[in-house]
């Protein structure tokens, strides 16, 4: 539970230090009626980025419950939530600054 509070920090680390291209989300109210619109970063590498800190926080979750998603790769599937959550934290970063 340590490592996953460790690289969340890492992170909002990462994010904070850059306040000048995060973007903010915009919420509209349309008409009279209740839809909202949410301006979602765009972008693949944007998409990628959450998908993979998704995985990385299912996969996570997954082995703390005894199901190992990655066996596959042996000793080496400790990692993958820590790799899977890196590389989506780059390719948030990478989105950020190409827009």
């Amino acid at each position: 539970m340590a490592l996953l509070s460790t690289i969340c920090e890492f992170l909002l680390t990462l994010n904070t230090n850059k306040e000048k291209k995060m973007k903010k989300i915009k919420v509209e109210q349309k008409n009279n009626n209740d839809e909202m619109i949410i301006d979602l970063p765009s972008g693949v590498f944007g998409y990628l980025g959450i998908l993979f800190i998704g995985f990385a926080v299912v996969d996570y979750a997954a082995s703390r419950m005894g199901t190992n998603l990655t066996a596959f790769l042996g000793p080496m599937s400790q990692f993958t939530p820590i790799a899977a959550g890196l590389i989506g934290g780059l390719f948030l970063t990478i989105s950020d600054k190409s827009e």
